[in-house]
């Protein structure tokens, strides 16, 4: 029961960190007036993918994070750091 409690807490913060990366991503492609299309010709990724990611229907490894946060001209840290 534990195990099924703590694997239930990381599925909802796995959830809460791919929402919370999202918005981030959004916000910051948005504030930079770049298009899906340009941060993921940018980042050397597909346009439907990068779309899925900011749509929170996919999550993205930690090379793909990295691959967005250079095309987005930012710090990983930066598209990472949120709390809750």
């Amino acid at each position: 029961q534990d195990k099924t409690i703590e694997r239930e807490e990381n599925e909802a913060k796995r959830k809460l960190f791919t929402k919370k990366f999202a918005e981030t991503i959004k916000a910051v492609r948005k504030s930079k007036k770049l298009t899906q299309e340009e941060v993921a010709a940018r980042a050397g990724l597909h346009e439907s993918y990068y779309g899925h990611i900011e749509l929170r229907r996919f999550r993205p490894s930690l090379f793909v994070a990295w691959k967005i946060a250079k095309a987005l001209g930012v710090n990983l840290h930066e598209l990472t750091n949120f709390t809750s």
